[in-house]
């Protein structure tokens, strides 16, 4: 009979054993599992039998086949002598639930000459003690029950004695709950260990009884019961096999719950507690935290926050706190959640005391990733504050920050009341390329509609002047050429326009270029200015600054001379001064000026033309000798007959032809009469000689009428 091996290397063969095995010994199951056994008689550990729960490498159908084990120590010189095949990917595992108690008994009563040999060499080496029985076993769960029961009641035990003890009357939250730490960390310990079942767990939660809680204050009471619930809830969310994994009962859960609204004190433990509760709830158990419930939280948290004093330096924390909250339970409708908060708070207060809490709804939504900036700015009561400004604009970066997936930013602990613009766009720099430019959109976005952003460019102007490329961002970012030009101007009377040209060049300016020529409140010149084009800088951009498709300085000004000739508050000679500036500019950087930037000329000169006038003479030749010069003489000469064919036909029209008078009829009907007699008109019809007599006749009629109705 070959010998057999623990674990096989295919589903149906057999392993051979090598003849030497310096690195284990094997040993029958009947005797492994009379030594666990005893060991479990011997120590009241909780312990299972290696054959009672097939790993995820094994399966029922290999159950029975297992009849010996390899002992193998930890540190040995040869690998096994068997290979086992794991999958390449942890996920693809397959564990299955090991057979109940009456499979296996009933596997064991049928007969088999394995098991049979079992029994046998089972006999032989112990024959005081027959092969274990099935209801050996079957006690001991129950066993390590009530052990860990009772370890749990004597918990309870001590921790009322200790709490009584204390003087409650005078007793403060730290001393009851260092009182309360030593079962905690037991309840904790159990919860690691998976040795406490749901109902011990609820008892957890709320362990004080009415002795206690008649002594003690309320609002001590409901911190520490928020503090105890909150960290066991911690463990529970830490040791969790997978997201989902819902190891306890639905009593517990809707225990939590129910210990969430007993809580009746506005302090920050209470809020924190349903963070941990949303946080760790599984999903399948959501329903438990009703809208209306959560709803309620929301409110009591704005009015417990505007209770405090403003700002405060927990004002940050206790935001994100909530909003980490609202995110994990999901809001599939927040537009509406907060619509309906803001009602509440209409219902409940009015006055000042209704704008304090407005005021404060606002900033707790602006710490909220699913809330728009738009919805915040449409709900904020009054005019802005510097101290809502600087924790609403944390609360958008923090957002912001959280929708890109990254970890939370240092600048959120910031002291609101300190109001340093400083340090938190240096923690925005201090991001990667992408995620900065996200933030910084958002800064100068929030920092716009709060009317804070001059506030925070003298601040950077002041103590970060030589950080030009920053500045250059922030002037992009904010989307907004008024306040890039306020930047720029602030930056230029730091420093002198050169250094700025050397770092901040023409590609920041082009998303503004049109907008600024375009708007009359702004001089031309100092558009050139800023742009600064040809001050020894190279005509294409720089690798990676190229904006809005325009690559080079040339293609930027031929846009410029369209946009000139588009603008509407510019004259026709400002129009052209404007274009023929922007040609200069083109024929110093580039000798050869393109057709493009020709049409924007030639559209500008013609004006009188397409107006029905003759036009200038002197542009239209400076216009002529520009196309000989870029284009050739041909084309040159082809403009030229152009212009002289409209010049000839808008002088023609210009002549009107005169009237007709009875004179000129008269000589016109004499010379048909001449023609006539001649034989040249033989063979037409009298009638159409006499036709104008007949047309004169009804024109004196007509001179007749008009001159007796004058």
């Amino acid at each position: 009979m070959p010998p057999r091996c623990a674990v096989l290397r295919s589903r149906a063969g057999w392993c051979t054993a090598p003849s030497v095995s310096p690195d284990g010994i094997w040993i029958s199951d009947a005797m492994l599992r009379q030594a666990i056994e005893r060991y479990h008689r011997s120590s009241s550990q909780t312990c299972r039998t290696l054959s009672s729960c097939p790993g995820p490498i094994e399966s029922r159908r290999r159950l029975g086949k297992r009849h010996m084990t390899a002992i193998i120590p930890d540190s040995r010189s040869l690998p096994p002598p068997w290979s086992i095949e794991f999958p390449l990917r942890p996920g693809e595992w397959k564990w299955e639930a090991p057979n109940t108690v009456g499979e296996r008994l009933q596997n064991r009563k049928k007969f088999s000459p394995r098991r049979l040999l079992d029994r046998l060499i089972g006999w032989l080496e112990d024959r005081s003690q027959d092969t274990p029985s099935p209801d050996m076993s079957a006690p001991q769960p129950r066993l390590v029950e009530a052990a860990t029961a009772s370890s749990f009641q004597r918990s309870i035990a001590e921790l009322h004695q200790r709490i009584i003890a204390l003087d409650l009357a005078h007793a403060n939250e730290k001393a009851i709950w260092t009182a309360c730490k030593p079962f905690l960390r037991r309840v904790r310990s159990s919860i690691r260990r998976r040795m406490i079942s749901s109902e011990d767990l609820i008892i957890a939660l709320d362990p004080f009884d009415s002795q206690v809680t008649s002594q003690v204050a309320p609002e001590l009471l409901d911190a520490i019961r928020s503090r105890l619930a909150t960290l066991l809830l911690r463990v529970i969310y830490i040791t969790r096999a997978g997201l989902e994994h819902d190891a306890y009962t639905g009593e517990f859960w809707q225990a939590s719950v129910n210990l969430l609204t007993e809580l009746r004190t506005q302090q920050f433990e209470k809020y924190f507690y349903f963070f941990r509760l949303a946080q760790c709830i599984p999903h399948k158990r959501h329903e438990l935290l009703t809208t209306a419930l959560v709803r309620n939280m929301i409110v009591g948290f704005i009015e417990f926050q505007a209770s405090l004093p403003f700002p405060h330096k927990h004002s940050t924390s206790h935001n994100v706190i909530l909003s980490a909250a609202i995110r994990e339970l999901e809001c599939h409708r927040p537009a509406v959640l907060w619509k309906e908060v803001m009602g509440i708070l209409n219902e409940r207060h009015c006055g000042d005391d209704l704008l304090r809490h407005q005021r404060q709804a606002v900033m707790t939504m602006s710490f909220t990733a699913s809330a728009t900036s738009r919805e915040c700015f449409s709900m904020y009561p009054c005019e802005w504050t510097s101290e809502d400004a600087f924790l609403f604009t944390k609360g958008r970066l923090w957002a912001t920050r959280y929708l890109e997936g990254s970890s939370a930013p240092s600048f959120i602990h910031l002291d609101v009341a300190g109001l340093n613009w400083v340090k938190m766009v240096d923690e925005i720099q201090a991001a990667p390329k992408a995620e900065r430019d996200i933030l910084l959109k958002q800064l100068c976005r929030s920092t716009i509609k709060t009317g804070q952003f001059r506030l925070m460019a003298e601040q950077l102007v002041e103590k970060m002047p030589s950080n030009t490329r920053l500045f250059r961002e922030i002037a992009i970012a904010s989307g907004n050429y008024r306040k890039a030009r306020l930047l720029w101007r602030l930056v230029r009377d730091r420093w002198n326009i050169r250094y700025i040209v050397h770092h901040w060049d023409w590609t920041a300016w082009t998303p503004y270029v049109e907008a600024m020529i375009k708007d009359p409140d702004i001089n031309v010149n100092l558009i050139w200015e800023m742009l600064a084009l040809n001050w020894n800088q190279p005509n294409e951009a720089l690798p990676g600054r190229a904006m809005c498709g325009i690559n080079s300085q040339t293609e930027l000004l031929e846009m410029m001379g369209r946009w000139f000739l588009e603008a509407d508050h510019l004259t026709e000679r400002q129009a052209l001064h404007c274009v023929v500036q922007c040609l200069g500019v083109y024929q110093s950087i580039d000798k050869k000026v393109s057709p493009r930037m020709l049409l924007c000329v030639i559209d500008v000169v013609i004006r009188d033309l397409e107006r029905g006038q003759r036009g200038r003479q002197e542009r239209l030749a400076w216009m002529v000798r520009l196309i000989r010069k870029h284009m050739g003489p041909r084309e040159a000469d082809d403009v030229l007959f152009q212009l002289q064919g409209w010049r000839w036909t808008i002088e023609n029209r210009t002549q009107a032809p005169c009237k007709p008078t009875v004179k000129k009829i008269e000589e016109e009907l004499k010379v048909l009469a001449r023609e006539a007699t001649r034989g040249g008109l033989r063979q037409q019809s009298f009638s159409v000689v006499k036709e104008p007599e007949r047309e004169l006749e009804v024109a004196d009629v007509v001179e007749q009428e008009a001159s007796s109705q004058s």
